[in-house]
């Protein structure tokens, strides 16, 4: 969001950069380009900024769907200089990035609330949520946007189902896969708009939740489901999510050629 400012900001060192991805982002540019402008701060940093590497990654996929030949060869290249293996950007989600869904009675149904409705204790490097009703199973929600690729991994115990869910209140829509209660290592992937589960070392077939609508735009969260009166344990919780495309530029701010 930035970008279009500090065009502005001849002085700035992310002055090159923001002039290219401004250029590739209305059009004027390519994206290999963006992308170079970019890794070469990513790459030539003291200090490795991932948020240069993931913007760099951005413009080069961009670039991978629009080049042949030597463009896209050499596209393809850098992102395997900066991208790495997968497990290397993977990273623990945050107490504070859960919620929950909890169903209330027949008239409002499901009621999105704070973790804190959960009861949350931490046990070791376990995180232990219950659910209060007596009347169907909650959800434990990640609260990050899934609706790109993303990869996530994680231990759980107690649970009856997880997956991928759109909606809260009164419509809830997604995919799942269902849990036998035990302790179960899950693995949920989008690659390239193909989404798969994981159970142990065996790949899942999900099954629908709810009923899907084409122009739903509410986020898409990974949840845990928990029985009714039952508790949930939640581990070695990893996650990474590729880079989403950029806001379109501001039409009432100027552009890098400083016009209207």
């Amino acid at each position: 969001a930035g970008a279009p400012f500090l065009v502005l900001a001849p002085s700035s060192k992310y002055h090159k950069a923001c002039l290219a991805d401004v250029a590739a982002g209305t059009g004027r540019g390519a994206p290999f380009d963006a992308g170079e402008a970019w890794s070469g701060l990513y790459l030539n940093g003291k200090k490795k900024q991932p948020e240069f590497r993931d913007r760099a990654l951005y413009w080069y996929q961009e670039a991978l769907a629009k080049s042949t030949g030597l463009e896209r060869t050499r596209a393809l290249q850098r992102v395997r200089e900066i991208r790495g293996d997968i497990r290397e950007l993977l990273r623990p989600l945050e107490v504070s990035e859960f919620s929950a869904l909890i169903w209330k009675d027949g008239d409002t149904r499901w009621s999105p609330v704070r973790l804190s409705a959960l009861n949350p204790v931490r046990k070791g490097s376990n995180l232990v949520v219950g659910n209060p009703s007596d009347r169907m199973f909650g959800y434990l929600l990640c609260d990050v946007d899934v609706d790109g690729d993303f990869y996530a991994r994680f231990t759980v115990k107690g649970s009856s189902a997880v997956g991928v869910l759109r909606g809260s209140g009164r419509s809830i829509r997604g995919k799942e896969v269902p849990l036998k209660g035990g302790t179960s290592t899950v693995v949920i992937e989008r690659s390239k708009g193909e989404l798969s589960f994981q159970v142990g070392t065996k790949k899942m077939a999900a099954r629908r939740l709810g009923y899907s609508w084409n122009d739903d735009r509410s986020p898409e969260r990974i949840f845990i489901r928990i029985p009714r009166r039952k508790i949930c344990y939640l581990s070695s919780v990893q996650f990474y999510q590729e880079p989403k495309a950029p806001a379109p530029p501001n039409s009432n701010s100027r552009d890098r050629t400083g016009s209207k």
